[in-house]
């Protein structure tokens, strides 16, 4: 399966996205999104989930986990749709 970075790459090229338009949608400058597509380091759980979301693909896609970009998505699997916080209180809720 492909690395991170040339996934990142893919997509944003995808969505016609240039760098700078595609760090300004998450919050981060042009470099880093360079660095991200040029090297295959470790980017944040927040930006992970952020890039998923600007990139319309799952976080599963993203990470070269599975080959189908809308596997795990809460709409498809007939749960609601959190936002990240909602869900993070919800997985908290049901462990603690």
């Amino acid at each position: 399966m492909a690395q991170l970075n040339d996934r990142l790459r893919e997509l944003r090229k995808e969505k016609k996205f240039t760098q700078k338009a595609l760090g300004e949608q998450i919050g981060v400058n042009e470099t880093q999104i360079r660095t991200w597509e040029i090297y295959d380091i470790w980017i944040s759980t927040p930006n992970i989930i952020k890039l998923s979301k600007v990139l319309d693909v799952s976080t599963d896609y993203l990470l070269g986990l599975t080959d189908d970009k809308t596997f795990g998505r809460c709409a498809q699997r007939g749960l609601p749709d959190y936002s990240t916080d909602e869900l993070m209180k919800e997985v908290l809720r049901r462990w603690l």
